[in-house]
């Protein structure tokens, strides 16, 4: 047997004989898949048009539009066809085949994913042809071909890292699945870059709070209210909940309202709260009980422009129950003080705008909570790389330096390595004369060989 095609068997047959083994172990038969015993006709129910459409140029999950790399490997694939036919025989198969199966999946979109998730697979073999389009832009040398290649390279990594700024599930959990799919103005790529936005912006209010604000700052939960239209309120504080103050005028005195609940459950008793300036009791509030029952409460109060200086800190201090702990079917597993309603800070009759900082909530302690912390989409971070969550997740430090290195290293050794590759392969470039000029050369050192004879 050629040694080639032995070669190429065996690296066939040792990766199906490790998923065989692994449907085996999990599900008791190497035949069986996590789909267990679906119907294929059943679930292929969707016009193929729609399915075409979706998965290539739709807003929602088009491969175009998340991987526009895929375009150079389709330009090699029409530049070098003769030269590279194996790879491009490859990479077209790879895509129609994948295009004609998944095209009439009744859930051909994979949602609950960043772009077509059924098509990741294809992307590095229909990548393959590119490395024909690199010659020919090598040897040619054209200025605007290689602008355009670098600005299809730099627009696909922009788009593939949203989702490390901002988890897809935020924008999932937000939207509506058919306007997300199908309508441009709510595409993903355009909100999730509207909501990294956001959270730079939220991240900057920790250093650069303007003034006309009240700032949230720690000791609070999500928001209660609607997410997409940005509510700000109700929401939960935790024991001592910190907001800071930054009126317009130095010199002019600030007057506030609040409006808070108290809804733990009988038997638990009343909450005791206060609300303090600076770390220190603030005199003169005024508690009306707007229930009756001691459940709703409105705190009004006055700040002296001495008391109302930029950044003055309020803060809702109170005792804390736990829904989980203290109920015994509620799974918010939360130290929860207080329900603010509202919030309403004036200077001179005019209302402060209420903004939070990020993050919040802060970190919670626990390895449940902190999963929950990282994933649901109420909880704002400026990113959600992976590095990230290990250096604030509370493990030891020596764990946090083991886990950067053995995941990061590898990565980073291999961005190195290709960064190495491409500048030797620009040095080799530039030392090699333009395609015209060899030619040129070449033809002069036959006409001299041709005089000497």
């Amino acid at each position: 047997m050629n040694s080639r095609l032995a070669a190429g068997l065996a690296g066939v047959a040792l990766p199906l004989a490790l998923l065989m083994l692994y449907n085996y172990q999990l599900f008791g038969n190497p035949l069986t898949s996590g789909y267990g015993g679906l119907d294929p006709s059943s679930e292929l129910g969707v016009p193929w048009q729609e399915g075409l459409i979706g998965l290539t140029i739709g807003t929602g999950k088009g491969l175009l539009l998340y991987s526009p790399v895929v375009l150079l490997g389709l330009a090699g694939v029409a530049l070098r066809w003769r030269q590279q036919w194996r790879e491009a025989l490859l990479a077209v198969l790879m895509l129609a085949v994948h295009l004609a199966f998944y095209s009439r999946l009744n859930y051909w979109h994979g949602d609950g994913s960043w772009g077509p998730r059924y098509m990741v697979f294809v992307v590095p073999f229909v990548l393959l042809p590119a490395a024909g389009l690199l010659a020919v832009l090598a040897a040619h040398r054209h200025r605007l071909a290689i602008g355009l290649t670098g600005a299809v390279v730099v627009v696909s990594f922009c788009i593939q890292l949203l989702p490390v700024l901002v988890n897809y599930n935020t924008y999932i959990a937000l939207s509506d699945q058919y306007a997300r799919l199908f309508f441009p103005s709510a595409s993903p790529i355009l909100h999730h870059t509207r909501i990294a936005g956001e959270r730079i912006q939220e991240w900057l209010l920790h250093y650069i709070p303007p003034r006309d604000t009240v700032v949230l700052r720690e000791g609070f939960s999500y928001s209660e209210g609607d997410r997409a239209a940005n509510d700000m309120l109700p929401r939960w504080t935790y024991g001592a909940a910190q907001m800071q103050v930054y009126p317009t005028n130095p010199e002019a005195p600030v007057s506030g309202r609040l409006v808070v609940g108290d809804h733990r459950p009988w038997p638990l008793e009343r909450a005791q709260f206060q609300l303090l300036l600076n770390g220190q009791p603030l005199e003169g509030v005024e508690r009306t009980d707007l229930t009756g029952q001691n459940i709703m409460w409105e705190l009004r109060f006055q700040l002296s422009p001495e008391q109302a200086r930029s950044g003055a800190l309020l803060t809702l201090q109170s005792d804390t129950w736990n829904p989980t702990r203290d109920t015994q079917d509620n799974p918010r597993n939360e130290d929860l003080g207080l329900l603010i309603e509202t919030i309403e800070i004036e200077q001179n009759g005019a209302a402060l705008a209420v903004r939070e900082a990020l993050p919040i909530p802060s970190t919670r302690p626990g390895r449940r909570d902190l999963w929950l912390w990282y994933y649901d989409s109420p909880y704002h971070h400026l990113v959600d790389t992976w590095w990230w969550y290990v250096m604030v997740s509370g493990l030891p430090v020596g764990m946090v330096v083991l886990l950067l290195l053995l995941i990061g290293g590898p990565g980073l050794a291999m961005m190195i390595i290709g960064l190495r590759g491409v500048t030797h392969a620009e040095r080799t470039t530039a030392a090699t004369p333009a395609a015209p000029e060899r030619v040129a050369a070449l033809r002069l050192e036959q006409e001299q060989s041709g005089n000497v004879s």
